[in-house]
């Protein structure tokens, strides 16, 4: 008897079709003009405001004022290495490894979004904790407000980034430059009445960094529970 072949052969699943990448189809040229022009703008649109404003800056801050500026600042730029352990970068990474899944990148975001959360606010305590026992020797300044003033940027800054991160992989070149933009306006508009009008001199300066980075953290969470992300 003729043995059925449906029965003795297995029947092989047809391959899954391979997930689209329309994001990044197409030239690759073409892809670098309309996204690249945004970025031009919007570097030359920060760093030309900045630009401008550093007579105003020379001229209400001392030479001393500024140096502690710049200390506090170095200080500052260091925390993000130990809030979120350059997991903004492994997000872009892995971003393209699930940008086609939208659980899994929502997944993703999220996993990383309250690590750097929940990481970044102990180490905020720490820092300012144990601020008052060396920040006066490092910037001569007293660790209230100067501490707290420099400190608690960071923290909203690394979580903007990182939706900020996520804008750029999705080729959302203009409102990734609309935001940065926004930002540096934000921390211009803090800090100039803060320093002429009430001659608050660093303290006003560490306002507008507040600012900045409080508006982008607002914006990118904002953004994100909208998008469902």
């Amino acid at each position: 008897m003729q043995e059925n072949t449906l029965d003795s052969e297995e029947i092989e699943p047809k391959p899954k079709p391979e997930p689209s990448n329309d994001i990044h189809k197409g030239s690759w040229l073409k892809s670098i003009v309309k996204n690249g022009k945004w970025y031009l703008i919007a570097s030359l649109a920060t760093k030309g405001m900045l630009f401008f404003l550093l007579p105003v800056y020379t001229h209400y801050l001392t030479p001393s004022e500024y140096g502690i500026f710049n200390t506090l600042l170095s200080i500052a730029q260091l925390l993000p290495i130990f809030i979120s352990f350059s997991l903004d970068a492994a997000f872009g990474r892995f971003f393209h490894d699930y940008k086609n899944d939208k659980e899994k990148l929502s997944q993703l975001f999220s996993s990383v979004y309250w690590f750097v959360a929940s990481v970044g606010l102990v180490m905020l305590i720490l820092v300012l904790s144990s601020s008052f026992l060396w920040i006066e020797k490092v910037a001569e300044v007293p660790a209230y407000p100067y501490a707290f003033l420099a400190f608690l940027p960071p923290l909203f800054l690394q979580l903007g980034t990182l939706g900020i991160i996520f804008l750029k992989q999705s080729l959302q070149s203009k409102l990734t430059s609309i935001v940065e933009v926004l930002g540096t306006i934000i921390n211009i508009a803090i800090t100039l009445p803060l320093l002429i009008v009430w001659d608050l001199n660093i303290i006003a300066r560490l306002w507008g960094y507040i600012g900045a980075a409080g508006f982008i953290y607002l914006f990118m969470t904002i953004y994100f529970i909208r998008k469902g992300i």
